[in-house]
């Protein structure tokens, strides 16, 4: 499984959304989780949101076994990522 970020713009004036926003990419991860494991065999997984007020962006940690899943995951969420990216977690 790969770390992928889904950077996606939240105004300040919304900045209430997140949990929600958050909430409906977790509902994804468990209906992806059902039947659409990557091709390793593991399922994907919601790691967590946050948000970054001075910048109005919210990011969304998941695992995924491709950026395309990462990205299927954030259309079945209904979340407009600006990007995804790779990350790479620290180790330990």
């Amino acid at each position: 499984m790969v770390t992928f970020i889904i950077e996606t713009y939240l105004s300040r004036a919304r900045s209430r959304a997140l949990e929600e926003m958050a909430s409906r990419l977790r509902t994804a991860v468990d209906q992806a989780s059902g039947g659409a494991a990557a091709p390793d065999g593991a399922a994907p997984r919601y790691l967590r949101s946050f948000y970054v007020t001075e910048d109005e962006i919210a990011y969304h940690v998941v695992e995924s076994g491709t950026a395309e899943s990462a990205a299927e995951l954030s259309r079945a969420a209904g979340l407009v990522p600006e990007r995804i990216v790779e990350a790479e977690p620290a180790p330990g």
